[in-house]
C-alpha cells in the first residue's frame, strides 16, 4: 500500500469530522435555550417580557389552556394532601363554576350520570365523565369543552379568559378554601397591599348608600392635605360619574404614578358641608401602608397594633418599639385582633423579637423529608417585660403563629377570642398572563408540633359581649362568628389537638346601639368594635400595671382580683338597661327551690306561623313557691335556625308572683324599595295593608318569618337558668310552619 497516496485525505477528514462535532454542538444549544420548552401537559414555560407581550397580542385560545394546564401540573406536583385530589369532581366544579359566571352556558348533568351536556345558545354537545382520573385526561376533557365553547361563545361582553378562570377556581374550590387563582387585576393589587406601598392619594373609601364615601383619609397624605374627610361623598373622578361605578374601579382610577394629578369632585352633607360638587386636585404620592399602631397607655405600658404582615411589618414594629422604650416601656400589649395574616417571613420575624429560644414554627409538606423549622434567636430580642396579646375570631394564619409561639413558650397571655384557626401554607405561582395561583402546599405546627387547623388559638382569657335589647337579648356567651371550621371542604390534620377551654370567660358590655351600628356595617368590616377595643384595652392595662413578672402562668394566677374587679364594673352597666325595662338582675342568698309554673303561648292560633309573617312567641313563668328565684331566663333551642337561641329575661321572681317575656322569631326587615317609590294601583297599597295588619306604620321594620321559608314541622324547646340552678324543666311548643301565601309573596318581591 502507498502510504504516500493517503496522507493527504486525513486533514479533509478531520475537517469533517470538526465539523459535524459543531454542528450537533449548535444543534444542542438550539433545543436547549430556543426550542420552546413543554412538558407533558404542553405548558410553555418561556416567561420573557418578549414572549408576554406577543402573547397579549394575540386573540385568546381557550383551547390553549395556558392557565388550566399549568394550575394541573402545579396541583399534582406540589398539593398539600394529594389524596383530596379528585380529577372528576374537579371536571364538574369547573363546569358548573362557567355555569354561574357565563350566562349563555348551562350544563345537564344528573349526578350518576356518566355523561354531561354542555349548552350554549342553540348549540348542545354531549361528553363523557369516564376516564378523567388523572392530571392528562383532565386536562384534555377541558380542551375538548373550550374547543365547544370558543366555537359558538358569540358575546363580545365574555372575554374568554374569564371563561378559564372560572373553570380553574371552581375546579380548585374542590381542594380547600385557600386554594385559589388570583385574576391579574386582584394578583396585583395584593402584591401592593403586601409590598406596603403604593401611588395614590391615601384615603379609605367604600360604597355607602349606593355612593362611592371616603371612609378615612390616613394622616399626611394628599387626601388630608386637600382637605378632604370622612364621609364626603366621591361623585365624579376627572370627568367621569362615579354613579353605579364598582369599588375596585374607583380604586384603580384614584391610584396611579406619584407625580401624576387627579380631579376629585365632591360633596359634603355635614355641617357647613356643600351639595353642589366641588373640585379638588390631587397630586398622588408614594403611600406607605402603616402596618402598625402604637402609643403609651399610662403606668409604663406600651400599646402596639399590628394589622397584617406585610412587607415591612417588622421594621415598622421595631421602630415603633424604639420610641415606645424612649418613652419608658416596662410592658406591652400587642393587638393582633383582626389581623388577617400575610407572610410567614414576617410572622417569623415578628416573633423572633420577642423569643431568646426555641422552636416559632415549622411547615410540614406531603413530602415529611421536606420539614421546615424555624427558631429564635437571641440577637436583637426585646427585654424579658410581662406581655399581653389580643386575639379574635380575625386573627388568622400568621397572628396565629406569632399568638401560637408566644402562649407555648409562656412569653404571653392571651387575652381574647379564639382566633380563626388557619393553620395551612400557600405559596404563589406567577403566571404569564398577569394571573397567579395560591396553592396550599404545606400545613404549619406550633412548637410541640401542634396543628391548630380549624381549631385555632384558645386565649386564656376569652371575652365576650352581652347586650340588654328587649328585641334581642344577648346575655350568654355565644361565640357566632366564622371560622375555619366553618369553610366548606376546610384542611384537617393529625396534629390538631381538640380546643382547650379558656381559663377565664369574661363579658364586657356593649350597648344595643353599638351592636346595631356594627351589624349594619358588617359587610363591609370598616367600624371597629369601639367598646370591644375600650374594654380590652383597659382590661390589659390594668393586669400589666401590677404585673411583676413575664410568666404567661403567672399573670394568669395574678390576675384574679383584677379579674372579679372587671366583672362586677360590666355586670352593673348589664343592671343598669335591664332595670329600664323592668328586669331585677340582682343575686340573692340560695334559699332552695322554688314551686315555678311555665306558660307557653304564642300570637298565631294552633302555634301555627306562616312565611311573610310576624311570630310571637310568650313565655309566662309564675312562682308558686315559698322563696324568690334569681336571674331566671330561657333559651329557645330549634332546628330552625331563625328559631334558635334567643333569649327570653325574666330575672328575680319573688314568691307569689309572675313574669311575662315575648320576643318576636324570624328576621326584621325594612319595606322593600321598590315597593316603597312604586305607585300603588287602586288606591291598594299590599305593604300597607300588610303593615296594618300587624300593627306597624308605614316605612318601619316589620319582623316577619322569611318569605322564603318552605313547609316544615318542628319544636320549639326553651331551656331555663337560674342562678343558684333552681331552674323549671324543658318547656316545648310544635311550631308547623306554613309557606308563605303566593299572592303576598309576589307582592313582595321576596319569594
Amino acid at each position: 500500500m502507498d502510504h504516500n497516496k493517503i496522507r493527504p485525505k486525513r486533514p479533509l477528514f478531520f475537517f469533517l469530522r470538526s465539523l459535524l462535532v459543531i454542528a450537533v454542538i449548535g444543534l444542542a444549544c438550539g433545543v436547549t435555550f430556543v426550542w420552546p420548552k413543554r412538558n407533558g401537559l404542553g405548558i410553555a414555560i418561556d416567561t420573557s417580557p418578549r414572549a408576554q407581550a406577543a402573547q397579549k397580542r394575540l386573540p385568546y385560545d381557550l383551547s390553549r389552556l395556558q392557565v388550566l394546564n399549568r394550575v394541573i401540573h402545579h396541583v399534582n406536583k406540589h398539593y398539600v394532601a394529594p389524596e383530596r385530589v379528585s380529577h372528576k369532581d374537579m371536571l364538574l366544579a369547573g363546569l358548573n363554576a362557567i355555569q354561574r359566571s357565563v350566562p349563555p352556558v348551562l350544563i345537564r348533568h344528573e349526578k350518576s350520570s356518566k355523561t354531561f351536556t354542555v349548552l350554549v345558545d342553540n348549540e348542545e354537545r354531549t361528553f363523557s365523565v369516564e376516564g378523567v382520573n388523572s392530571p392528562w385526561s383532565l386536562a384534555k376533557r377541558f380542551r375538548d369543552i373550550f374547543n365547544f365553547l370558543q366555537k359558538y361563545i358569540d358575546d363580545e361582553d365574555i372575554q374568554l379568559r374569564d371563561v378559564e378562570y372560572a373553570a380553574v377556581n371552581g375546579a380548585l374550590h374542590t381542594l380547600d378554601p385557600h386554594s385559589i387563582l388570583l385574576t391579574p387585576e386582584f394578583y396585583t393589587e395584593m402584591r401592593m397591599s403586601t409590598r406596603g406601598e403604593f401611588g395614590g392619594l391615601g384615603i379609605v373609601i367604600s360604597i355607602r348608600d349606593g355612593l362611592l364615601t371616603v371612609i378615612k383619609p390616613m394622616p399626611d397624605t394628599p387626601a388630608t392635605k386637600g382637605g378632604l374627610k370622612p364621609y364626603d361623598r366621591i361623585v365624579k373622578i376627572n370627568d367621569e360619574s362615579t354613579l353605579n361605578m364598582p369599588l375596585q374601579e374607583a380604586v384603580n382610577r384614584l391610584r396611579g404614578a406619584p407625580g401624576s394629578s387627579v380631579d376629585v369632585w365632591i360633596v359634603r352633607q355635614a355641617n357647613k358641608g356643600w351639595i353642589k360638587p366641588k373640585k379638588v386636585r390631587l397630586e398622588r404620592a408614594v403611600i406607605h401602608i402603616e402596618s402598625v399602631e402604637s402609643k403609651m397607655l399610662g403606668d409604663g405600658v406600651g400599646y402596639v397594633r399590628l394589622k397584617s404582615f406585610q412587607g415591612n411589618s417588622t421594621a415598622d414594629l421595631s421602630a415603633a418599639l424604639e420610641k415606645l422604650h424612649k418613652k419608658g416601656l416596662k410592658s406591652l400589649v400587642l393587638d393582633l385582633r383582626d389581623n388577617p395574616g400575610g407572610l410567614l417571613e414576617q410572622a417569623v420575624r415578628v416573633t423572633d423579637l420577642f423569643l431568646e429560644r426555641g422552636s416559632i414554627v415549622s411547615t410540614r409538606s406531603n413530602d415529611e423529608s421536606q420539614r421546615d423549622e424555624k427558631f429564635a434567636t437571641r440577637e436583637g430580642t426585646e427585654p424579658n417585660y410581662p406581655m399581653v396579646v389580643l386575639v379574635n375570631g380575625g386573627s388568622a394564619s400568621a397572628s396565629e403563629i406569632v399568638a401560637g409561639a408566644l402562649k407555648n413558650h409562656n412569653r404571653a397571655l392571651i387575652v381574647g377570642q379564639r382566633t380563626f384557626g388557619k393553620g395551612s401554607v400557600q405559596v404563589l405561582y406567577d403566571y404569564n398572563d398577569g394571573s397567579a395561583l395560591k396553592l396550599t402546599i404545606a400545613q404549619y405546627l406550633t412548637p410541640g408540633d401542634v396543628s391548630i387547623q380549624g381549631v385555632g388559638i384558645v386565649p386564656d382569657i376569652a371575652i365576650d359581649p352581652i347586650t340588654v335589647d328587649k328585641e334581642d337579648m344577648d346575655l350568654s356567651v355565644n361565640h357566632k362568628r366564622i371560622r375555619e371550621e366553618d369553610l366548606s371542604r376546610h384542611l384537617t390534620s393529625q396534629s390538631t389537638r381538640n380546643a382547650t377551654k379558656p381559663a377565664v370567660v369574661m363579658e364586657y358590655y356593649l350597648p344595643k346601639e353599638a351592636r346595631k351600628k356594627l351589624r349594619e356595617n358588617e359587610e363591609e368590616n370598616n367600624d371597629e368594635n369601639e367598646r370591644e377595643a375600650e374594654f380590652l384595652i383597659d382590661f390589659s392595662h390594668q393586669i400589666l400595671k401590677h404585673a411583676s413578672n413575664s410568666d404567661r402562668r403567672r399573670l394568669l394566677s395574678g390576675s384574679s382580683a383584677i379579674i372579679a374587679q372587671s366583672r362586677q364594673n360590666e355586670l352593673k352597666r348589664a343592671e343598669k338597661d335591664l332595670r329600664a325595662i323592668g328586669i331585677d338582675w340582682s343575686v340573692g342568698p340560695d334559699k332552695g327551690p322554688s314551686d315555678l309554673a311555665v306558660e307557653v303561648s304564642t300570637n298565631s292560633k294552633d302555634n301555627h306561623a306562616t312565611a311573610g309573617q310576624p311570630f310571637e312567641l310568650k313565655i309566662k313563668v309564675t312562682n308558686n313557691g315559698k322563696v324568690p328565684v334569681y336571674q331566671l331566663r330561657g333559651i329557645t333551642k330549634s332546628d330552625y335556625p331563625l328559631f334558635d337561641d334567643r333569649e327570653l329575661v325574666f330575672g328575680k321572681i319573688a314568691p307569689g308572683k309572675s313574669k311575662q317575656w315575648s320576643t318576636t322569631l324570624g328576621v326584621c326587615e325594612s319595606r322593600p324599595l321598590e315597593l316603597q317609590t312604586a305607585k300603588p294601583k287602586a288606591n291598594q297599597d299590599p305593604w300597607d295593608a300588610l303593615l296594618k295588619r300587624i300593627g306597624r306604620d308605614q316605612g318601619s321594620q316589620v319582623c316577619v318569618v322569611p318569605y322564603s321559608a318552605l313547609d316544615r314541622a318542628d319544636a320549639i324547646k326553651i331551656d331555663f337558668q337560674e342562678a343558684h340552678g333552681h331552674a323549671p324543666g324543658r318547656e316545648q311548643i310544635a311550631r308547623p310552619l306554613a309557606r308563605c301565601p303566593d299572592r303576598i309573596c309576589l307582592l313582595a318581591s321576596a319569594c
